[in-house]
């Protein structure tokens, strides 16, 4: 009677559980890649996102007439070059800016275009 007992209560070998530990192994594997990942794409999102920021503060600085600040655009961690490029309108009181703000190797970079009012004596 104790011999059915045991051969009842037989447990995992040892193949099934490495078997069993190579699948856990995998599925953590593939879920921190995928965490990465979206780890990656929330940084380049909010570098996007500050960088939109900073041209559409450029953007409304020209157009109400205050000075350009020298240096590049610090925002929400971030630090950008900001260019202002005007492009002439048909309209003679209307000028086109369009503002590309970029991070200092290239990346998250960012053009918003807008029109903005000029006065007689001002461009």
């Amino acid at each position: 009677m104790t011999q059915n007992l045991r051969q009842t209560d037989a447990g995992f070998t040892l193949i099934e559980a490495l078997i069993a530990l190579a699948i856990l192994s995998i599925t953590a594997v593939s879920f921190l890649r995928s965490t990465e990942s979206n780890i990656a794409r929330v940084t380049a999102l909010e570098a996007r996102s500050a960088a939109t920021r900073a041209a559409q503060n450029r953007l409304a600085e020209r157009a109400l007439g205050l000075p350009a600040p020298e240096g590049p655009v610090h925002m929400l961690g971030w630090d950008f070059a900001v260019a202002v490029q005007e492009v002439p309108e048909p309209d003679p009181a209307l000028v086109q800016v369009k503002v590309t703000a970029s991070t200092p190797d290239g990346s998250a970079r960012v053009t918003v275009s807008g029109l903005v009012m000029t006065t007689a004596g001002q461009p």
